[in-house]
């Protein structure tokens, strides 16, 4: 989907497709009671920053996040962007996104190296029970995700995954 922007993946993940769609029509009505059938409650952008590695991009995907965010205000952002990008111009940050004030918005950074990665993960992993999660475990994991929070929680938290730490 790397050839997707950001509201053309979101219309694909909803089972809608996507390509080609108008950047400037507003959320059809049918996604607010769609997304409540579904039962999604957050939206995660893991890598944000493959939606604004230009200037243009950036500004593209803070005007979908804002359309998401007024047309849906109920729906929480979980946004992960790669420390490298933070605090660059094309970092997007919480007060970029306009629409109804009051949602959750959280940024999540990923780790500098492996060392800090797996002091963080070992810790986190015996605070929710995941007594089995070894520090080689989590270097592969490490691998797997790039080092990205997003991806690693998904991969301790998520039911289907947790099974392999138990």
């Amino acid at each position: 989907m790397s050839d997707l922007n950001l509201l053309e993946t979101f219309y694909h993940h909803l089972g809608l497709g996507g390509e080609g769609i108008s950047h400037r029509a507003p959320i059809p009505a049918f996604i607010y009671p769609l997304i409540e059938l579904q039962s999604i409650m957050r939206l995660l952008v893991e890598d944000i920053d493959d939606f604004a590695v230009t200037i243009p991009m950036r500004k593209m995907t803070i005007g979908h996040l804002s359309k998401i965010a007024s047309a849906l205000p109920g729906m929480s952002f979980i946004i992960s962007q790669t420390l490298s990008r933070w605090d660059h111009d094309r970092s997007i940050q919480h007060s970029d996104i306009k629409g109804v004030q009051g949602r959750d918005e959280y940024h999540l950074r990923s780790f500098a190296d492996l060392g800090q990665y797996i002091a963080h993960f070992k810790s986190f992993a015996a605070s929710i029970g995941l007594n089995n999660v070894s520090s080689s475990a989590l270097g592969e994991l490490y691998k797997r995700t790039g080092g990205n929070l997003a991806s690693t929680m998904l991969h301790l938290c998520h039911p289907l995954y947790m099974r392999q730490w138990k």
